[in-house]
Order: structure tokens, then sequence, then C-alpha cells
């Protein structure tokens, strides 16, 4: 549409009508925020890359259906796929070329859906059984029961795929089997007892590492008094392995603020006493991603929103220790 027409459909209706997310707005505000709707409608997207040392790059990419959920990248491209939750069908997936902005369409095998990324490739989680799983919702969901979860690393130039893990069906978690991260070679599994009546007991956490083909019980329960409120997040590990550390997150919701703690591979259960610099409420620092140098990205400080508003680099265990001696990263203006 042109903004006239825009206008006409839209603005005008909410002028007249002012409710919902314009109900405290003055006209002109709704004016304007409209418009900065149409103008991001009709913008083409665009993927920054940003780097400390030369700046930003941008490359105007092709425009796709907005249901991808682009969250993963070899370096070469971006990955996505539209994500329809556990299903017995093939997934509509996407990979976007950022050197040549080009997008490719295509789809993932059966119940198969991308998860990570994998030694330069991606990672996916699929169901397989001895006979081909029935297409019928019900009958699909009653099959995988008795069948497992096969992971795969996948390279999309060859579409070839290299079986990384199997795992038994899991009714806690019927997607991924417990799936919780990779360090770059072990995969990482929160292990539960189904308790009946849709309660699940958390045991402990395994490390299958495909490599060497040994399976590692990491713990054999789980080391905190507060394990069943979430699924933890782990955030990967790089560098050097004997000081590799592992992030978990955890949703604390009786105290309504995330907790996160550290685990060393020497099994090791580290807290961080750290809270961000928040605006309305407390959080304790997390942890975003982690360098190749083995440096974690943290979020220190948020807005009023409670979105992202400060980052800094600091090593894992001087986080643990409590320092707060960490590298301030200059937030991206745009």
């Amino acid at each position: 549409m042109t903004w006239d027409e825009y206008y006409e459909t839209n603005v005008k209706f909410w002028l007249e009508h002012p409710d919902g997310i314009v109900a405290d707005f003055t006209p002109d505000e709704i004016e304007v925020f409209w418009r900065a709707a149409w103008e991001e409608a009709n913008t083409p997207t665009s993927v920054y890359a940003v780097d400390p040392a030369t700046g930003k790059t941008c490359t105007e990419v092709e425009r796709v259906n907005d249901r991808y959920g682009f969250i993963y990248s070899d370096g070469t491209a971006l990955y996505g796929q539209i994500d329809m939750g556990l299903q017995p069908d093939a997934t509509a997936a996407c990979r976007l070329d950022l050197t040549t902005a080009q997008a490719e369409e295509f789809t993932l095998l059966p119940s198969e859906r991308i998860i990570d990324l994998y030694d330069g490739g991606i990672m996916t989680a699929r169901y397989v059984a001895d006979a081909p799983l029935p297409t019928d919702w019900e009958m699909f969901c009653a099959a995988i029961q008795a069948a497992t979860v096969e992971f795969d690393c996948w390279d999309p130039r060859t579409n070839e795929r290299t079986k990384l893990a199997e795992r038994p069906y899991n009714g806690a978690d019927v997607l991924t089997s417990g799936y919780a991260a990779t360090d770059g070679s072990r995969l990482y599994f929160v292990e539960e007892k189904d308790l009946g009546e849709g309660a699940y007991e958390r045991l402990g956490l395994t490390a299958i590492d495909p490599a060497v083909n040994t399976t590692e019980t990491i713990w054999d329960t789980w080391p905190d008094e507060r394990a069943g409120m979430s699924m933890p997040n782990i955030q990967p590990a790089h560098g050097d392995k004997s000081t590799q550390w592992l992030w978990l997150r955890y949703n604390n919701t009786a105290e309504q603020m995330p907790e996160y703690r550290a685990l060393v591979n020497t099994k090791t259960w580290k807290i961080s006493p750290l809270k961000q610099e928040v605006h309305n409420d407390e959080r304790y620092i997390s942890a975003l991603a982690q360098t190749n140098d083995g440096r974690l990205l943290i979020w220190t400080q948020s807005n009023p929103g409670g979105y992202c508003n400060g980052m800094g680099l600091i090593t894992p265990e001087e986080l643990a220790a409590g320092s707060t001696d960490w590298q301030p990263v200059t937030m991206w203006q745009g």
C-alpha cells in the first residue's frame, strides 16, 4: 500500500476508535505510530554484521516468509525454519546466503528440526524407528514413544547427515529428548524420570561425545535444590577444555527473577552472586554467549522495558568469584 492507502485503512480507524495499544496516544502520536509501522513493512530486510575493528556491514536480503526463525549461522549463511512444534511431516526451512543475499527454501526430513550448530554443520533432531512412522497425528504420537530421537550433523552443501547420538523418547521433552547444549564436541542432555500425570523428576546431566563414542554422567543427581523450576539453558563452551565452563540458567518464578549458575568440567557447581543494574526489578547477571578466547559475554544492565542495555566481557572464573572487573562492550546504536 501507499501511505495514503494505509492511512485510510488503518490510521483513520484508530483515530476514530482509540483503543488497545494506542488507547493513551494523542492523535499525533497515533499517526506517528502507524507511520513507523508502514515504513517498517515497506523497508527491505537487511542483515547487519558488526565487527569491533571494522564497523558494520549491511546486506539487503531477499524477502522471504516472515515465519522463518533465522537463529543459526555457519558463517556463510543464515538458517531458519518454520517452527510448528512436534509434527510427523517435513518442516519448511530456509538458507539465506550472506554473500549473494539469495534465499533457498527446502524441507527437512519428516519430524526433523534444526536445534544447534555442530562442527561447522547444522545439528538436527528427528524420530527414527524400524518402520516408517505414521503421518496420522494420534498414531504418530503413540508410535514415537517406542522410537528414538536421532541427532545428526547435517551438511547443507552436500546434504549428508552424520549420526551424532541416539536417545530414547522423553515425555518431558518430546522434541529433543532432553537436549540442552553442545560445546562443539560433546552433546549435553538433561535426564528426567516420568512420575506420571505430567510430573517429572530431574535426575542428572549426561554428556555424549560422538568423536570418541563415549557417554559420561556429569551428575547422577541434580545439584540444585530448586531443580524442578524449569529446563536450564546451557550456553556452549569454547577454548581450552581444561578450563571450560557451561552456563546454566533457571527461571526462578518464586522470586520472579532468573538465577544463573556455572559449571566447570571438573563438575564443580558455582554460583555468581552478581546482579544487574536494572530499572525496576532484580535480575542476576546472565551469560549471553562465550567468545573463542573463553570469555563470557554477559548482560550487565537492563533498560526500563527489561531489555539489554549493557554488556561486558569477563572470564567465567572471575565472574563466579564475584568480580565486577569486566570489559564494557559499547552498545551498537544502529
